[in-house]
């Protein structure tokens, strides 16, 4: 599945080898990737760069959690697209009730994950 998005997306995630893994499923769609390790970095983030079409959030993080950070970020920006993504699969109802757009369980191939972040950043 070959997608061009060439939009701006911000994987919040704080274990490397979990963020390179997103990046190397990303690489086809030729996207901006953007990295945040916790949650109030990605609140900075999303008010430094205006332009983010897209958020991935992991929710286990240090600092501030990913459901602190996606309210936070829900707060200044409702329709920014938020898909949290997650090993802990129960918690799909959390992300529901906090607005989130999306969700993803771990472990997850790179055909759902694109599946998902195409349909939301899409022309």
């Amino acid at each position: 599945m070959k997608n061009h998005f060439k939009k701006n997306i911000l994987v919040v995630e704080d274990e490397d080898i979990n963020y390179f893994f997103i990046c190397m499923m990303l690489v086809d769609s030729q996207a901006n990737v953007f990295r945040a390790i916790n949650g109030l970095d990605a609140i900075n983030l999303v008010i430094e760069k205006p332009n983010i079409d897209l958020v991935i959030m992991d929710i286990q993080l240090p600092v501030m959690n990913g459901w602190d950070a996606i309210i936070q970020i829900k707060k200044n920006n409702i329709r920014l697209p938020i898909i949290v993504q997650t090993a802990y699969a129960h918690k799909e109802n959390r992300c529901n009730e906090l607005g989130c757009d999306g969700f993803i369980a771990k472990p997850y191939s790179p055909g759902e994950l694109l599946k998902l972040v195409n349909k939301f950043i899409e022309d």
